[in-house]
């Protein structure tokens, strides 16, 4: 009988942190969610060091995740992605790149960009079209 009792004891607390764990991965992606919205795939697809470029307004800068924040690196500033992208926008028109050496990108001109890209053979990650 102590076998029996044991099974399910163990078999009960295994469950029991299943579901908490469950629990705890599903607010975490809340958070995510709420905090991002339509923008959670960067924080999804993205990894420190990538190349973001705003399509609409030709700004170029590198993602860096610290503490689930998502920090955009223009030139010397840091920004909040939502603070870079200036929330007021009606439209966003992202794209997002991995890059060898994402530093050679960050002063040019859209189209240099564009040029610098094909040349250096970075690797394309996603793109975010939004209207709000």
């Amino acid at each position: 009988m102590k076998k029996h009792y044991k099974s399910i004891l163990i078999f009960s607390g295994l469950t029991s942190l299943g579901i908490v764990c469950f629990i705890f991965y599903g607010l975490w992606l809340l958070e995510i969610e709420d905090r991002y919205g339509d923008l959670q795939t960067i924080y999804f697809e993205g990894k420190t060091g990538d190349l973001i470029f705003n399509k609409k307004n030709g700004k170029v800068g590198i993602l860096k995740f610290e503490n689930r924040e998502i920090l955009v690196v223009d030139n010397t500033k840091t920004f909040q992605l939502m603070e870079w992208l200036n929330s007021n926008q009606q439209f966003i028109n992202l794209e997002v790149y991995r890059a060898k050496n994402p530093e050679l990108f960050l002063n040019l001109t859209p189209q240099k960009f564009k040029e610098t890209i094909k040349i250096n053979k970075a690797e394309f990650i996603i793109h975010l079209n939004l209207n709000y």
